[in-house]
């Protein structure tokens, strides 16, 4: 029988390497082949091993994903690494590196246990943090890597812009405005329900900022967004039902609500430059 993989020390291992810059570690059998040296090569081993794993997923033969899982985790560890960025981007990068090692890890485990149902789940998963990994990540460091499970469908460009929106909104939903900013172009123009905001710094610090303080909770549901593309900029259009509960007195407000964008793409990827949103009560029942 087949000894258990030390996951919870391989998983460590990234988590710990993704905040000091430190090698990864493994108590398994070391691959034959190491990592590449540079982010492209290793960008491109991560859409390789994305490639094999989604293959042996649809097949159902998942026999050999642990390992794949496993490789991917420390390739998107030199990206990490190796992209050149400024400090606050080369943070969320690594932030997004480690919540994508952490699913490449439970990818790993599923496989382990010979669970083709949960590998299929924890790999769908993964499909979306590495989109938000993409986004992240400077034009030069992708070198035309395009991992599977990161842009399936549209082209990459498209789902790097839905990933920045759906980590707005996600970001919202923490009610944590923390890495926030580095969305937005810093010369972006807020407005909302008629109101001229100004930047995004601007509209963090006097309106968006204070008034999450106030909630318990801030989600969506129905979250569609639609994207088009025109050379480096995307048009983008959000519709959404929200829902708030404040702090003050369990006073829960949903409303519909409608946000469109321009996305303009820079040498550290997608961020949004003008932002509209509205919103109206929702139709009474009964």
């Amino acid at each position: 029988m087949k000894s258990p993989t030390p996951l919870r020390l391989f998983l460590g291992a990234i988590l710990l390497a993704a905040g000091s810059g430190l090698s990864l570690a493994h108590e398994d059998k070391p691959h034959a082949k190491e990592s590449p040296a540079d982010a492209p090569a290793a960008w491109r081993a991560v859409g390789e091993a994305a490639d094999q794993i989604g293959a042996k997923v649809n097949s159902g033969d998942i026999n050999g994903v642990h390992d794949l899982a496993e490789a991917m985790a420390a390739n998107l560890q030199v990206v990490a690494e190796k992209s050149a960025l400024g400090a606050e981007q080369k943070k969320r990068l690594e932030a997004a590196v480690r919540q994508a090692g952490a699913l490449a890890g439970s990818v790993h485990e599923a496989a382990d246990a010979n669970d083709l149902k949960k590998t299929e789940a924890e790999f769908k998963k993964l499909g979306a943090a590495l989109k938000l990994v993409r986004a992240l990540l400077p034009a030069e460091s992708q070198a035309d890597g395009h991992p599977a499970a990161a842009n399936a469908g549209s082209g990459a460009d498209e789902q790097a812009v839905r990933a920045v929106l759906t980590a707005y909104k996600a970001g919202l939903e923490k009610l944590d405005v923390g890495g926030l900013t580095g969305l937005f172009t810093a010369d972006s123009q807020i407005f909302e329900s008629g109101g001229v905001e100004g930047t995004f710094a601007h509209y963090l610090e006097h309106h968006i900022g204070p008034e999450l303080a106030e909630f318990t909770e801030f989600s969506f549901r129905d979250h569609k967004i639609e994207v088009r593309l025109d050379g480096p900029f995307a048009f983008a259009t959000e519709s959404y039902i929200y829902r708030i509960v404040l702090k003050s007195d369990g006073r829960v407000i949903e409303k519909r609500g409608v946000a469109t964008s321009v996305l303009k793409k820079t040498s550290e990827g997608w961020k949004i430059h003008i932002s509209h949103s509205s919103s109206r009560n929702l139709p009474k029942t009964g």
